[in-house]
């Protein structure tokens, strides 16, 4: 065998191997954002949603009241009078800011609310059908997906939008069907492992891997470790729960404010 034939099969063999990790890597990619993502949300609001809700709309409840005793005191400093007429045109300016900030906590119950549903109607999968799964993925992303295999672009376009749904849904037996499909469509690479080959590959790799990375350490997917530990889930409900207990007292301090530059109120 000639020293080139064997560069080559080397090459094959390098090849080989790193598309075997980038196909595990999309896989771990795919899983965070199409099965982890809503799951980590929905285990962090059924942790903390309810205070976190809570401190909201306190917080709308102080900046309305803010507002309310701001343009009061306008009044008071131009010397107009506080009377029914002058109250209901401020409560028409407070109303005009609630809107946005009701749409907040709005938004906040909804996503409480789609939690719980959530988590209500989760399906179990076992360890075992999990495994299967993410192995079909992986082969079908080494045969089709453009980063591991380019050359087969056009089963990828066909194919991948049915291979995501089932993912998804963790429906390994039509990841079965499907792989056996692609199996027969696909002429395996007969691409020759050249060094541009493996070096994309490599890149591939080192940009895949950044990204996991990035992902891992942002919310909600870093909330995956953390919800799982008594001693940060103890501290967060701590901190929220001062902060509540210190916008109640803001809000009776600015409650006191406002009823004293109302009283008095002409009728």
């Amino acid at each position: 065998m000639t020293h080139e034939m064997t560069a080559d099969i080397k090459r094959k063999a390098e090849a080989d191997r790193l598309r075997r990790e980038l196909a595990t890597l999309l896989e771990s990619i795919e899983q965070l954002q199409t099965h982890d993502r809503d799951l980590l949300f929905a285990r962090y609001h059924e942790q903390l949603g309810i205070l976190e809700y809570s401190l909201l709309c306190l917080q709308v409840e102080v900046l309305a009241l803010k507002k309310r005793i701001d343009l009061v005191q306008r009044l008071h400093n131009r010397g107009d009078p506080i009377d029914l007429a002058a109250l209901t045109r401020i409560e028409a300016a407070v109303e005009e800011d609630l809107q946005i900030w009701r749409g907040r906590i709005q938004a906040q119950e909804n996503q409480i609310v789609n939690s719980r549903l959530l988590l209500g109607n989760l399906v179990a999968i076992s360890e075992n059908e999990a495994r299967r799964v993410k192995s079909l993925y992986r082969k079908l992303a080494r045969l089709l997906h453009p980063d591991v295999s380019p050359e087969n672009v056009v089963l990828f376009e066909r194919h991948w939008n049915t291979i995501q749904s089932a993912y998804e849904n963790w429906d390994g037996d039509l990841l079965e069907a499907l792989l056996h499909c692609v199996e027969g469509e696909c002429q395996q690479s007969c691409i020759a492992a050249v060094p541009d080959e493996v070096a994309r590959l490599h890149l591939l790799l080192k940009t895949q891997t950044e990204r996991l990375a990035q992902l891992q350490a942002e919310p909600p997917f870093c909330f995956a470790r953390l919800l799982d530990d008594p001693a940060w889930l103890a501290s967060q409900r701590a901190s929220l729960e001062a902060s509540i207990g210190a916008q109640s007292q803001r809000l009776a301090q600015l409650q006191a404010v406002f009823a004293h530059l109302c009283d008095g109120m002409e009728e």
